[in-house]
């Protein structure tokens, strides 16, 4: 059968951009699939590496994959429009290329959205943190919520209600017809862009349900979006916020929603304050280019309190100041943040420690990563800060800690 005339059901779109190292599996996993009438769109997006190489292999292997070409590195959002243009399904996945998808996926969720008629299905990912970068949630518990047909906006009150709304499309599985039908596509050339059309596509869906199991696989490691606090990422998320504010503007939305749509908002700029405040002397007024944004810039970042800002009791700078060496436990942001704090101190931090560490990771934010026995083999005299933000993980660290005898612990607190 020739290409042009195969009618899939689901059209796959992955954005592939320099991952040699993971496109195979992912690639594999898709195939794996016991639903046959799939197409995956791969947009190469200007690799440096074997990447398009990889997936011309694949190709000549399959006529259900096809292979799209960008001329130089377009970013993620192009890459999805792009694949988005020319897909044939009945309903979109966008699967990322260092990510990975269990064999059950499509024949249940097709299953589920034929017979509901949605236009999005909501779903859970399973975590591998492949350098151990930090904690992160991906299993919601929603009460009285499994297989519920509710609209988007129901849906957007009662994640945010749980504090379970997540903006990631590896986690949503969409009709296409909704998707063209509302002209819903990403924000090209900003990284983060999960996050607007998430927003936008939920708050104006009709039928949406959540399924409570893992049909996704995050593999988390030093090279993922989620990562990255450059630059290029907080000009990003303060584009995004400003979008986002535009779109609530022109919404007319029940006071309920409003509400979670508010708070919603608040976390965004929270986001963008902490990143902000990482990369202030990379940004000015310039990067912003309508008038609106630079407005807010201006009275939302630079003159305004960050408030969530870290701050040390007077008798651990004492603490730390005495010490002999400083240990940051944690490596995700909120350890980041801790950090900062400490390096605005004048406090001087080692090193990072983790439960666990991958083979291959050397140091994490510039600093040597330690595991937890190497802390009580040959660092038992460290100040060791924590750099988690959940109080039940902070209790488990801290027990662990004193059960191999660390005792030097401090607690920043916001």
């Amino acid at each position: 059968m020739e290409k042009n005339e195969y009618k899939p059901v689901v059209s796959v779109i992955i954005p592939a951009y320099n991952v040699e190292k993971y496109i195979s599996s992912c690639l594999d996993s898709v195939f794996q699939q016991p639903v046959y009438n799939i197409e995956i769109i791969c947009v190469e997006d200007g690799s440096a590496d074997g990447t398009s190489d990889i997936i011309k292999k694949y190709c000549n292997k399959d006529n259900r994959i096809r292979l799209i070409s960008n001329v130089g590195n377009k970013g993620t959002a192009y890459a999805r429009n792009r694949g988005l243009e020319i897909a044939r399904g009945k309903y979109v996945y966008f699967l990322d290329a260092d990510d990975l998808i269990k064999p059950q996926i499509f024949t249940e969720l097709i299953k589920y959205a034929d017979e509901n008629e949605t236009d999005c299905i909501y779903f859970n990912s399973e975590l591998q943190d492949e350098e151990h970068i930090g904690n992160l949630r991906l299993h919601f518990e929603l009460p009285d919520l499994e297989g519920k047909i509710l609209s988007g906006t129901e849906m957007f009150s009662i994640l945010m209600e749980n504090n379970a709304y997540t903006g990631s499309v590896c986690r949503q599985f969409w009709r296409r017809r909704f998707l063209t039908d509302y002209d819903i596509k990403f924000s090209d050339g900003l990284l983060g862009e999960d996050a607007e059309f998430s927003v936008r596509a939920m708050l104006s869906a009709k039928r949406c349900m959540c399924i409570d199991k893992e049909y996704h696989i995050y593999r988390r490691h030093g090279g993922t979006m989620s990562t990255n606090v450059s630059p290029q990422k907080a000009i990003a998320m303060f584009k995004i916020y400003c979008r986002l504010l535009e779109f609530w503007n022109q919404s007319k939305f029940s006071e309920e929603v409003n509400g979670y749509f508010d708070k919603y908002m608040c976390m965004r700029l929270k986001q963008a304050r902490r990143l902000y405040a990482r990369n202030k002397k990379f940004l000015s007024e310039k990067d912003f280019e309508s008038g609106s944004e630079c407005h807010l810039y201006c009275r939302l970042l630079v003159n305004a309190d960050i408030n969530e800002a870290l701050r040390l009791k007077t008798d651990d700078l004492i603490k730390l100041r005495s010490a002999s060496e400083i240990i940051v436990y944690g490596a995700g942001n909120y350890a980041v943040d801790v950090i900062e704090c400490l390096n605005r101190e004048g406090i001087l931090v080692n090193a990072v420690a983790v439960t666990k560490k991958h083979s291959n990771t050397v140091s994490i934010n510039g600093l040597p990563v330690y595991e937890i026995e190497e802390l009580e083999a040959n660092h038992k005299y460290a100040a060791i800060v924590l750099g988690v933000k959940s109080r039940e993980n902070k209790s488990d660290i801290i027990e662990e800690l004193k059960r191999r005898r660390l005792f030097n612990i401090i607690n920043i607190q916001n």
